[in-house]
């Protein structure tokens, strides 16, 4: 089984979790949901900037974004382009805030 995990000042990364057990109880870093999508990335908790209380969750391999109330999953979301034209907003990417990981 692999998981995605998380290390400060490093990408997401996989690791096998057989391999993973011989690191030490310190070592061992938080669970990230792998985005059901892509499988590339985990998916974040995010907001714009313009508008602070839009939130959402967003793979940024993808661009997939599920909705806050949405279920995550392979047949739910849509891309962050259609969903901020969906909104009447011009898809900006460097509008978008990365709140934390969504697990």
């Amino acid at each position: 089984m692999t998981n995605v995990r998380f290390q400060a000042g490093c990408h997401c990364q996989r690791f096998d979790v057989n391999t993973e057990r011989s690191l030490s109880r310190n070592t061992r870093l938080p669970e990230m949901k792998l985005c059901p999508h892509c499988e590339q990335d985990a998916v974040w908790r995010v907001r714009l900037h313009s508008a602070p209380d839009l939130h959402f969750s967003m793979c940024f391999e993808c661009d997939s974004v599920w909705l806050e109330d949405q279920e995550m999953s392979d047949q739910t979301g849509t891309r962050f382009d259609k969903h901020m034209l969906s909104l009447g907003r011009v898809p900006d990417w460097k509008d978008i805030e990365k709140l934390g990981p969504v697990k």
